[in-house]
C-alpha cells in the first residue's frame, strides 16, 4: 500500500569508515559569524532537551515513589549529546514513552535503561532492513497511546466535579478559591494548565514553559500575594491520600 515507512540507510563495516564519520561532523570553521549563528539554535535545543528531561522526571517520580536526581540526569545527558554529536546522531532527552513503558513493565533497574541503549544500537546495525518495513503511523499510535498514559486528568476531573456541584457560584466568584473544599482546583490554577498547553500547540515548549513560570511568578509574588497559585502536583495529591487515608 502506499504509505510511509520508517527509513534507515548507512552503515559502518571497519574502524576506517567510523574515523571518517567523526572526522566529517567537526566543525571546520569556527569564525565568529559561524559561532554567532548557531549559538541561537544550540542554546534553544539544549534548553528544549534539558525542560523534556526534567518534565519527564516528574512523571517518572510520580509513577516510581523515587526522587531523581536531576543534576545527574542534566550531566548526563549533555556529555551524550556531545558524544552523539561526533556520530552525526540528533540530540535528544530522556524519553518518556519509553520511561512511562518500562516503568509499567516493571523495569526498575538502571540496567535496564542501559539494555534498551544496546538493543536500539543492534537493531540499528543488523535489522535495517526489516525495520524499515514498519510504518510511520505504528509509532504514531504508539504516541497516542502513551500521551494518555502519561496525561495527568486530576486536576481536570476535579475541577469539572466543582463545576458541576457548584455551577452557579462558580460563575459569581470567578476568582474564588473554595477553601472550604478538601480537594479543588481553582479558575486560575485550571487557567493555567489550559494556558500553558496551548501555548505549547501553538509555539513550542520553551516559549509555554518560559511564559508561564514568569506569569506564575509574578502573580504569586507580585500581583496577588495573599492568595497564591499552588504547585498543584504535590497538592493535589498529598490531599487525596489524606482524603483516602
Amino acid at each position: 500500500m502506499p504509505i510511509e515507512h520508517v527509513q534507515l540507510s548507512g552503515s559502518l563495516s571497519s574502524a576506517g569508515e567510523f574515523a571518517t564519520l567523526v572526522q566529517n561532523q567537526l566543525p571546520r570553521d569556527w569564525s565568529l559569524a559561524t559561532l554567532t549563528a548557531a549559538l541561537p539554535f544550540a542554546l534553544q535545543l539544549a534548553l528544549r532537551c534539558y525542560l523534556d528531561t526534567l518534565l519527564t522526571s516528574l512523571v517518572v517520580d510520580k509513577m516510581s515513589g523515587e526522587k531523581t536526581r536531576q543534576d545527574k540526569e542534566l550531566w548526563a545527558q549533555g556529555v551524550a549529546n556531545g558524544a552523539v554529536a561526533l556520530v552525526g546522531g540528533i540530540p535528544g532527552a530522556q524519553a518518556t514513552i519509553r520511561s512511562v513503558l518500562m516503568l509499567k513493565k516493571k523495569a526498575t533497574l538502571r540496567m535496564a535503561g542501559i539494555v534498551v541503549g544496546l538493543l536500539v544500537l543492534i537493531e540499528m546495525i543488523l535489522f535495517q532492513s526489516w525495520i524499515n518495513l514498519i510504518p510511520k503511523a505504528v509509532f504514531v499510535g504508539v504516541l497516542f497511546k502513551v500521551g494518555y498514559d502519561v496525561f495527568d486528568f486530576m486536576p481536570l476531573r476535579l475541577y469539572a466535579k466543582e463545576v458541576a456541584s457548584k455551577r452557579a457560584a462558580m460563575f459569581k466568584n470567578f476568582f474564588s478559591r473554595h477553601d472550604d473544599e478538601p480537594i479543588f482546583v481553582t479558575n486560575r490554577e485550571l487557567l493555567m494548565i489550559l494556558g500553558s498547553a496551548t501555548a505549547t500547540v501553538v509555539f513550542d515548549l520553551n516559549s509555554a514553559v518560559a511564559a508561564f513560570t514568569l506569569l506564575f511568578y509574578l502573580h504569586n509574588k507580585l500581583f496577588n500575594r495573599k492568595n497564591p497559585m499552588r504547585d498543584l502536583v504535590p497538592n493535589l495529591e498529598t490531599e487525596a491520600f489524606a482524603k483516602q487515608n
